[in-house]
C-alpha cells in the first residue's frame, strides 16, 4: 500500500513539474495516423519542423504551454531546451559582413542584392512585385544574359524565406544568385549550365514582415504578420496557394502555425508571387527553399496520388539529390511531398506545377534535426554549396529536356 502511494505521489509530482515547466522546450510527438496529423496541424503549439511527418514530429512548447501538449493526447518525449527566441537582433555581429559565414537581417539581405545590382546593371534588374501586410516592399531580382539572337523565352523562379524562421533559406539565395552572376560576368564555362534564353527570377525574402519579426521578437516565428480576427497573428503563406487550398495539412484555426487564411491567395505576399509568375515568360522551373530535414520534394503535396509527371519529376529529383550528395556527402531524401511526409495543401510547388507544368520543387536544407531552424553559422557555407548543387542539377535537366 505504501509503495503504491509513493509511486502515485511520484507520478503526480512529475506531472505537476511538467505542467509548470518554464522556458522554451522541444518535444517530439508520435504522429500515428491522419487524425493525429490533423490534430497537430490545428494545434496552437509551434511546430519545430517545416512539415508534419508520419512517425515523429518535433514541436515547440513555450512557458506555460505544457497543457496544450497534454491535450493533444499523443505520445511525446522531451528532446531538449531551446534558446530564448527573443531579441536576436541584439546579439553582437562582426564589423565585417560575410554572407558565407553569417546570417543577414532583412535590410542587409536587400542591401547585398542592391550592391550587386548596381555593379551589374547589364545583367540584373529589380522589380517590386508586391507589398507585405505591414507595408514592406516585396522585391524580385531578374538575372538575364541578354542577346539580340536570344530574347527571354522562359523563366526559372527561385523563392526564399516564405517561412520566416528558416534563416538558411535566404542565406542560400545570396550564394546561388552570386554564383549565377559570376557565371554571366566572368566565367560562364565554370558555372554551367546557364540555360540559353532563360531569365532567373529571385525573391530574396518572400515574407519580409515575418523575417524581421524573427530578429526582433520571436526567432521561432513561421507565418506572416496578418492580424487575425481572433486576436492572433499570421497566415502560413505556404498553405495559402490555390491548388488544394483548404485540404489536409492546413488549418482553419487562426492560432495554428499552418493556418491557411480566409481564402486562397488571401495574403499580399502570396499574391506577389502569383503576380510575378503571371507577368513574365512561361515558368519552366521553380524551387522553394526551406529548412529543415534534407529533402528534395515535388508535387503533389495536397494528395498522395501521383502527379502526371511523376516519372520525370522523380528522375530529376534523383539528379538533384545526387548533385547535392556529391558536394559534402549529405544524402537528401527524395519524393512527392504527400506520400513522403504528410499531406500539405496550398503549397507553392503544387501551384506552379498545376499552373505551368513547371519542374517545381521544394528543397528542405540542413540539417536532419540536431539544430533544426537554428542551424549554426559554421554550417552556412556548406549548406549554401548544397543548395547551389540542387539548383544546378535542375538547370541541367531543364537544358536537356
Amino acid at each position: 500500500m505504501r509503495l503504491r502511494l509513493t509511486s502515485s505521489l511520484l507520478i503526480a509530482a512529475l506531472a505537476v513539474s511538467s505542467w509548470a515547466q518554464t522556458g522554451w522546450n522541444r518535444y517530439s510527438v508520435e504522429v500515428r495516423n491522419d487524425a493525429d496529423a490533423q490534430r497537430l496541424a490545428d494545434s496552437d503549439l509551434g511546430i519545430f519542423s517545416c512539415h508534419i511527418h508520419r512517425g515523429r514530429t518535433d514541436i515547440i512548447v513555450g512557458p506555460g504551454e505544457f497543457p496544450k501538449l497534454w491535450s493533444l493526447r499523443m505520445p511525446y518525449r522531451w528532446v531538449g531546451v531551446l534558446p530564448d527566441p527573443r531579441g536576436w537582433d541584439q546579439r553582437p555581429q562582426p564589423a565585417t559582413l560575410n554572407y558565407r559565414t553569417q546570417y543577414y537581417n532583412y535590410d542587409q539581405i536587400i542591401g547585398q542584392y542592391e550592391e550587386w545590382r548596381l555593379q551589374n546593371l547589364r545583367y540584373v534588374t529589380r522589380f517590386q512585385i508586391g507589398t507585405s501586410v505591414q507595408g514592406r516592399p516585396i522585391w524580385a531580382y531578374r538575372l538575364f544574359q541578354s542577346t539580340r539572337k536570344r530574347p527571354e523565352e522562359q523563366s526559372f523562379v527561385v523563392n526564399f524565406g516564405i517561412h520566416a524562421r528558416e534563416w538558411i533559406s535566404p542565406a542560400s539565395g545570396l550564394h546561388i544568385f552570386r554564383k549565377l552572376l559570376d557565371g554571366m560576368t566572368t566565367d560562364p564555362a565554370a558555372i554551367k549550365p546557364i540555360i540559353p534564353g532563360t531569365a532567373y527570377y529571385f525573391i530574396p525574402v518572400m515574407n519580409p514582415d515575418g523575417y524581421a519579426y524573427t530578429w526582433s521578437t520571436n526567432r521561432m516565428w513561421r507565418k506572416n504578420r496578418r492580424p487575425n480576427s481572433g486576436g492572433s497573428f499570421g497566415v502560413d503563406l505556404n498553405r495559402n496557394f490555390s491548388k488544394g487550398w483548404g485540404g489536409s495539412g492546413s488549418s482553419s484555426n487562426q492560432s495554428s502555425e499552418t493556418y491557411r487564411g480566409t481564402a486562397a491567395l488571401s495574403e499580399p505576399e502570396s499574391q506577389a508571387l502569383v503576380n510575378l509568375v503571371n507577368n513574365i515568360s512561361p515558368v519552366a522551373a521553380f524551387i522553394d527553399y526551406h529548412s529543415y530535414g534534407e529533402y528534395v520534394l515535388w508535387a503533389w503535396g495536397y494528395t498522395a496520388t501521383a502527379s502526371p509527371g511523376e516519372t520525370w519529376l522523380r528522375q530529376t529529383g534523383t539528379a538533384m539529390r545526387d548533385g547535392i550528395a556529391g558536394q559534402h556527402a549529405h544524402n537528401y531524401t527524395i519524393g512527392a511531398t504527400g506520400p513522403t511526409l504528410y499531406l500539405a495543401s496550398g503549397v507553392t510547388p503544387d501551384y506552379m506545377y498545376d499552373r505551368f507544368n513547371a519542374a517545381a520543387y521544394t528543397i528542405e536544407l540542413r540539417d536532419k534535426g540536431q539544430f533544426g531552424f537554428i542551424l549554426p553559422e559554421n554550417q552556412i557555407s556548406d549548406t549554401q554549396d548544397e543548395a547551389w548543387q540542387g539548383f544546378r542539377a535542375l538547370s541541367q535537366r531543364i537544358l536537356d529536356r
